[in-house]
């Protein structure tokens, strides 16, 4: 709390993920010290998936959507044990491609996560379809309002 003509209480407090590092946020808040003062903190934090286990090729790959349906953004999260190359492709359902999400390296093995807006697309149903070490994976329906 700072005291003065005007009390002030409470802290402020952001976080924000880092998109291309699941597992990663920054961190910050404000405070009042003892000498009426504002201060800061500011931290990167940081989850270290550890995963054990064993891959079967024939295995489905999990994969949510949500919010589904959506009229704004739609976040995707892949179980990807064994941290594999993967790429993740949106679709119509003629099965054209509308754009491709992700393409590239895991950033470690277990779950990753993309966010993406769909304010460009049409309201319709769409297909996200996965694929790690350039196999299918999975493919999932999603519906934009």
């Amino acid at each position: 709390m700072l005291t003065a003509k005007v009390e002030r209480w409470g802290d402020y407090v952001g976080i924000q993920r880092l998109y291309h590092q699941p597992g990663n946020l920054w961190v910050s808040m404000s405070y009042g010290n003892t000498n009426y003062a504002n201060e800061a903190w500011v931290a990167k934090l940081a989850r270290q998936e550890e995963s054990t286990g064993t891959h079967d090729d024939h295995e489905e790959v999990a994969i949510s959507t949500y919010p589904n349906p959506t009229d704004d953004y739609v976040q995707i999260e892949i179980d990807n044990p064994a941290g594999g190359n993967y790429t993740v492709t949106l679709l119509d359902l003629s099965g054209k491609v509308i754009r491709t999400l992700y393409d590239g390296p895991a950033n470690y093995p277990g779950k990753a996560s993309i966010n993406f807006s769909t304010h460009l697309l049409s309201s319709g149903h769409y297909i996200v379809q996965v694929k790690i070490d350039g196999k299918d994976a999975v493919a999932k329906e999603i519906v934009k309002l």
